[in-house]
Formats: C-alpha cells, sequence, structure tokens
C-alpha cells in the first residue's frame, strides 16, 4: 500500500506539473497576443480620433483595459459610450485578422457619430477584402450609405423570413 500511495502521488506531481505548465503556457500565449494587437488597435483608434486617444491597453483575456488620452492613462470608464464600442470593433476586427478569420458584428456601432461611422464603415470595407465580416444591423444605412463597401453583400432579412402566425 506504501508503494502504491508512493507511486500515486508521484503520477499526480508528475500531472500537476504538466497542468502548472499548460496554464502558464497557455497565459503566455495570452499575453504575447494581446501585447501583438496594442499596436494595431492603438494606431486605428489614434487615426479614428485624429490622435486624441493613443494607446489601448489589452489584458491577457483579450479585453481592452484602458487608454491613453492626452497622454494619460484612462480607465475605459471615463469615456463615453461610443468610444467603447469603437474599441471593442477595433480589438475583435484587430483579432480575427491576426487569426486569419472573420468577425461578426451586433450592431457595434449604434452610438457613433457620422465621422466615426463613416471611417469605421471604410475600415470594414477594407478589412472585408482579407476576411470576412458580417454585421447584424438595424440601421443598414448607416453601413452601406455614403460610400459602398465594395466585398459587401447586403441582405434584408426582413425580406427573407416569413412570419408565421401560430395559432
Amino acid at each position: 500500500l506504501d508503494r502504491r500511495a508512493h507511486e500515486l502521488e508521484v503520477e499526480y506531481g508528475g500531472w500537476e506539473l504538466l497542468r502548472k505548465t499548460v496554464v502558464a503556457a497557455d497565459k503566455e500565449h495570452a499575453t504575447h497576443l494581446g501585447e501583438a494587437l496594442v499596436k494595431p488597435v492603438s494606431e486605428r483608434m489614434a487615426a479614428l480620433t485624429g490622435g486624441r486617444y493613443s494607446e489601448v491597453g489589452i489584458g491577457p483575456q483579450l479585453a481592452a483595459t484602458d487608454i491613453h488620452l492626452g497622454g494619460e492613462e484612462r480607465s475605459l470608464g471615463d469615456v463615453s459610450v461610443g468610444t467603447r464600442e469603437q474599441i471593442a470593433l477595433l480589438l475583435r476586427l484587430s483579432i480575427a485578422e491576426a487569426l486569419g478569420s472573420f468577425v461578426i458584428l451586433d450592431d457595434h456601432l449604434t452610438q457613433s457619430d457620422p465621422k466615426r461611422m463613416a471611417w469605421m464603415r471604410e475600415l470594414l470595407g477594407k478589412a472585408a477584402q482579407d476576411i470576412q465580416v458580417v454585421v447584424m444591423t438595424c440601421h443598414p444605412d448607416a453601413y452601406l450609405t455614403g460610400g459602398t463597401i465594395e466585398a459587401a453583400n447586403a441582405v434584408d432579412l426582413a425580406e427573407c423570413i416569413e412570419r408565421h402566425a401560430v395559432a
């Protein structure tokens, strides 16, 4: 029994070491991806705001954590809802581009002013040439007017969906 208990302790120790190594590697990988995203997200945010906002902090869980305004670090709670939505879109878009994947947005820019909306529409159009961009919106004109997105196909779901009355 002592020998078997010792074998189990050694096996448990091996599994625990493996678990800790995998957790550390996962954390390091997420940190590196977050660090890789800081530059494209920050550059786009600076371009969107005419340099008003600069570096966006991105944590190990790939969420925006803070932003620099006038060289001073600010909490995301200190910026408008529209600005937070724009940061979230830029982060999601940058992740999709880094992974060569796709992004699905659900009316992500409802709080954006027309100038920023036009900038974002152009950015989404450029991104759609390399990755799949899906935007679900109740405001299709905000995405399709003022310059068409060449790679876009607009589908009006109201024309595609039939509603059936339930008895």
